[in-house]
């Protein structure tokens, strides 16, 4: 049997690490032919950046802007 892992990671440095990683593994997915669902009971933590909040770029919104741009430009 194979791994869905290999059609997912690595995650490379040019994909979005952040606001976006999980809409980018399901495409990733989606795209191998591999079905994704929901879960809505799931608990994912994340950890919080070292950087802080906006990891690096000074606010939320700012990473989260860099981060959209970056999912529309390898969408």
């Amino acid at each position: 049997h194979g791994s869905f892992l290999d059609f997912i990671f690595p995650i490379r440095d040019d994909e979005p690490q952040h606001y976006y990683a999980d809409d980018l593994i399901s495409d990733k997915a989606r795209k191998a032919g591999i079905e994704t669902i929901a879960v809505p009971s799931c608990i994912i933590e994340h950890k919080m950046d070292l950087r802080g909040r906006g990891a690096g770029h000074g606010s939320e919104e700012a990473r989260m802007e860099f981060d959209r741009a970056v999912y529309r430009r390898i969408g």
